[in-house]
């Protein structure tokens, strides 16, 4: 993760829910000593070797840390918003369909609306 776009990302992030307060990307190096080991248990006693190669691999840990802020006044709004669109769908009035009849006539177009009174 180079920036902040990344860790939005990679974490899946509901920045809508979600604002990133500031984070954190440090790297630690983690070593162990290469050696082949050809093991075998019998009744839980081992029995083997250990070939030691006399060298060591150096792996990269990464530790990412976010601190995450709630948008809780903008939540708030989106809801409150949301609520005033219900009601004034629920008083709107509300249109009966129209059914248009388009005929060319030369360079004009003719347009004949019946409105059914029936509902349909």
């Amino acid at each position: 993760m180079k920036n902040e776009k990344d860790l939005i990302r990679v974490c899946e992030i509901d920045t809508n829910e979600w604002r990133v307060d500031h984070w954190v990307c440090e790297v630690y190096e983690a070593q162990r000593k290469n050696r082949r080991i050809h093991m075998t248990y019998t009744k839980g006693v081992p029995n083997g070797t250990v070939n030691d190669e006399g060298r060591t691999t150096v792996t990269p840990l990464y530790l990412v840390k976010a601190w995450l802020v709630r948008r809780v006044q903008e939540i708030r709004k989106r809801e409150a918003l949301s609520d005033q669109l219900k009601d004034a769908k629920k008083y709107s009035f509300r249109y009966k369909k129209m059914n248009i009849e388009r005929v060319p006539i030369g360079f004009f177009m003719k347009l004949t609306c019946r409105i059914s009174t029936s509902g349909s």
